[in-house]
């Protein structure tokens, strides 16, 4: 069987149990691929073929139309996150071979992903979050929606168009409308919970987080008031809407979470996207980890002289 045709066979195995946006992710990175390989027979793709696969995509030439001669073309390798997904692809793809008998033998099984660089922890922190709030406790509407999505961690873009209809006060439960048509439930505590409760008793609208003419306020509508409440308390820090998301992942890591867990609360369909872009400490932070879980008495230990 050739490459093209069994990345047909693949797409339509997801019509209709996958996303539209899920399928189009996979068309897109491994479009490459069938480019190269699509004529060539399953079993004759070698591990050696794959490599040169990654290797191409790793310093793919591009043509800049906006040059002149549109003949300037420069090595410009695609970022290491796009290349790993471009192999996560690639694994699934070949998986989805072995599993149907197209192969014998899998070729992708040692096709190595580039090492994802260790950023920085991208949350807001816990004095900036709390200046957010008492510079927004004025505005019963903007201090519901700031401590809200602190509270549940949910994606602003949950928030945007969210009826009264959605959110079970009694239970304390949101039903957020997310991307890719998701529905996905979040939890609220007691303090959030009651700041809801006294925004909906002033709240004249069937949305919960309207402008003053009733419609509901929109993404950029939103990030404003969380810019405004920053510019009148003086925070200077990481503030945008996605750092509410990682604050809540640090919080119920440091409170003792599973990485499961937090996969659970945050809506996350693979527990390794938790650990690779909330599960992120500072080298001062995994210093303190370490002596805070570690043994803290050894038999025959002295204790440390008193300096002079």
């Amino acid at each position: 069987m050739k490459l093209a045709k069994a990345f047909e066979y693949f797409v339509t195995s997801k019509v209709g149990a996958d996303k539209p946006a899920t399928i189009s992710w996979y068309k897109r990175r491994l479009k490459s691929l069938v480019g190269l390989y699509g004529e060539t027979d399953l079993a004759d793709i070698m591990p050696e073929d794959l490599d040169s696969w990654r290797a191409k995509l790793a310093q793919r030439q591009v043509c800049y139309e906006n040059h002149p001669s549109r003949r300037s073309v420069e090595n410009h390798g695609l970022s290491v996150y796009t290349l790993h997904a471009h192999i996560r692809a690639c694994k699934t793809f070949f998986g989805f071979c072995m599993q149907r008998g197209y192969l014998k033998n899998n070729p992708a099984v040692e096709l190595k992903r580039p090492q994802l660089p260790k950023e920085p922890p991208k949350h807001i922190t816990d004095d900036d979050l709390d200046r957010l709030l008492l510079a927004a406790q004025d505005n019963p509407r903007d201090y519901a929606f700031i401590i809200a999505l602190a509270a549940t961690g949910s994606r602003i873009g949950g928030f945007v168009g969210l009826t009264w209809e959605q959110v079970d006060l009694n239970k304390g439960v949101i039903e957020s409308h997310e991307k890719f048509g998701k529905v996905n439930e979040y939890y609220l505590t007691p303090e959030p919970l009651e700041a809801l409760w006294r925004w909906r008793r002033l709240c004249e609208f069937s949305v919960v987080f309207p402008k003053s003419n009733g419609e509901p306020l929109t993404y950029d509508g939103l990030y404003q008031i969380i810019e405004r409440c920053a510019r009148e308390a003086g925070v200077e820090g990481r503030c945008n809407p996605h750092s509410f998301r990682h604050h809540k992942a640090r919080e119920l890591l440091e409170n003792g979470a599973s990485l499961e867990v937090v996969a659970e609360i945050l809506k996350h369909e693979n527990v390794a996207t938790t650990a690779q872009f909330y599960g992120r400490w500072t080298k001062e932070e995994i210093r303190q980890k370490h002596q805070r879980y570690s043994r803290q008495h050894y038999p025959g230990a002295t204790e440390a002289p008193e300096e002079n």
